[in-house]
């Protein structure tokens, strides 16, 4: 079966004030030892499901980028070992502007395809509140660089970061368009309690939720007239660079995720580890098992296809029986000018994709 393949490298230079992800500054010692649990893992997996075929693997964290010199080589050795990989799978490995420079043959030998880079701002100000490790000047060498070396190159901004303007946030979209990239993915920021930056917000000026929604409103526009249109809410692509990893997320489609805080879904089963970066490497095999029900089946078809352009696919709901226009009579009724309802499909219309969690919400 094609699935896709996950590999979580929770190792960064330095922790952003905004973030809550499973990640950690350690030393090289100690990720080598992570690396041999992820080995120790893909050796497992591969028993566990002989038959799979790899047709996309996506290298994320924390920032794969800052493993130390040939810790991605080894991982692909381990890929290639355990997995069947499809000859035409696309391969993506996460990086920040800080640690990719010196990584970009490594990881273009070890088969990678895709980059997708973390650059989040070229405001000098805002990078150095928020506590990147890079400043505009190495992001855009990093552009560059990367752009030398890969043709497909995906740019990460945050839209709305404290103490900036719409025209703050819609100008790094500006500047990042001067250079050949093929897909965007543009988040507004997110509040995680317990960050840095939540303990602090009290400091900070945000863009009120009106303004969040206009900033997004003029980042979409942007992009759509130089043909980097929208697939997801959050993300954006030439067309044919649409991410077909992550559309496999967003399609309920199978993955297998590797390594601390890893999620996996494997039929109507879902898996995850644990986020503790010790335990993992103690025990790499254990993995957490939930039986999907049909509420749980149908409330993610709804969330994860609503999040998509295309939209929530009706076949898929046929084929487990459900006739979602008599099981979804209220909400469709409703929300009725807010979407597009075909035969095949229900999708929220462009000028509503930014609600799209309410409207979600009452299909779950």
């Amino acid at each position: 079966m094609a699935t896709g393949l996950y590999i979580h490298i929770p190792f960064c230079v330095k922790r952003c004030k905004y973030c809550d992800f499973c990640s950690s500054l350690k030393t090289a010692d100690y990720q080598r030892s992570y690396i041999n649990a992820l080995l120790s893992e893909m050796a497992h997996i591969s028993r566990t499901y002989p038959e799979v075929d790899i047709d996309s693997i996506y290298v994320g964290g924390g920032t794969p980028s800052s493993l130390y010199a040939g810790g991605i080589s080894e991982i692909f050795e381990g890929i290639r070992q355990y997995f069947r990989v499809d000859s035409g799978a696309e391969i993506t490995i996460e990086a920040n502007p800080e640690s990719v420079r010196g990584r970009l043959a490594e990881f273009k030998e070890a088969g990678a395809n895709r980059i997708s880079l973390g650059v989040q701002s070229l405001s000098d100000d805002t990078l150095s509140l928020i506590g990147r490790a890079h400043d505009s000047t190495v992001a855009k060498d990093a552009i560059e660089a990367t752009l030398s070396t890969f043709s497909n190159v995906s740019v990460d901004v945050m839209l709305g970061l404290p103490m900036e303007s719409i025209e703050g946030s819609v100008s790094t979209v500006e500047r990042l368009l001067d250079y050949p990239i093929t897909h965007v993915s543009a988040y507004s920021l997110k509040l995680e309690r317990g960050t840095p930056l939540y303990v602090d917000r009290a400091n900070y000026s945000f863009l009120s939720d009106d303004d969040q929604a206009k900033c997004y409103e003029e980042v979409v526009d942007l992009l759509r007239s130089r043909g980097i249109i929208r697939y997801e809410v959050s993300n954006f692509a030439l067309e044919g660079y649409e991410s077909r990893h992550n559309l496999k997320y967003w399609h309920r489609q199978d993955y297998i995720g590797l390594g601390a805080s890893a999620h996996s879904h494997i039929g109507e089963i879902r898996y995850h580890h644990t986020s503790d970066i010790d335990a993992y490497i103690l025990s790499p095999k254990r993995r957490y098992k939930r039986a999907l029900s049909i509420d749980d089946i149908l409330a993610e078809y709804f969330m994860l296809g609503f999040r998509t352009t295309e939209g929530v696919r009706l076949s898929s709901l046929r084929d487990i029986g459900i006739d979602v226009f008599e099981r979804y009579r209220a909400p469709l009724k409703k929300w009725n000018k807010c979407l597009n309802i075909t035969e095949n499909s229900i999708s929220i219309k462009d000028e509503y994709l930014y609600c799209m969690n309410q409207i979600a919400v009452d299909f779950i």
